[in-house]
């Protein structure tokens, strides 16, 4: 990989985190202060769960992982490397169509209507 690209992708970082990195500099590191204190004071919070929006900021980085190996899996194999898109594509357009407009993890009722309820 070229020097280049490794530009590129800071700069890419930079432009993606940048709202981050504004509001950590307006606001005295808020959350970087924040994180410092729960690992020095600790918490007496359990944690039960792990829900998956903590890892949301991961998905251009796995985007790009994904693009790389179906591009190198598309140029050794092409049969295998649209066979695996195309599996892909079914399961996600299963997992839109069987949304239950009910949002994981929360209680049932959780919505507009039980709020005004």
């Amino acid at each position: 990989m070229k020097i280049s690209h490794w530009g590129w992708s800071f700069f890419g970082f930079l432009i993606g985190f940048s709202p981050f990195i504004i509001f950590e500099l307006r606001h005295h590191f808020y959350n970087l202060r924040t994180i410092f204190l729960v690992l020095k004071l600790g918490t007496n919070k359990v944690i039960n769960s792990f829900d998956f929006y903590y890892l949301l900021f991961l998905t251009p980085f796995f985007a790009s992982l994904f693009a790389i190996f179906f591009s190198k899996l598309l140029s050794i194999n092409k049969i295998l490397g649209f066979f695996l898109i195309f599996l892909y594509l079914s399961w996600a357009m299963i997992q839109i169509y069987n949304f239950r407009f009910q949002p994981l993890g929360l209680p049932k009722g959780w919505n507009y209507l039980g709020q005004k309820k």
